[in-house]
């Protein structure tokens, strides 16, 4: 039989709003890791 995966943490789990920011930035110069920075993302998770 198959289990439900149960989420044990919130990590990495960020609202869409946050990358429209981050995004945002990136277009207007930032680098990517500056903006992930800045809103406490990974930037991988930007990449």
């Amino acid at each position: 039989m198959v289990r439900s995966f149960k989420r044990k943490t919130e990590k990495g789990k960020a609202p869409p709003n946050v990358f429209l920011s981050v995004a945002r930035l990136v277009r207007l110069g930032s680098s990517i890791r500056k903006a992930a920075a800045d809103f406490n993302v990974n930037y991988r998770t930007l990449a």
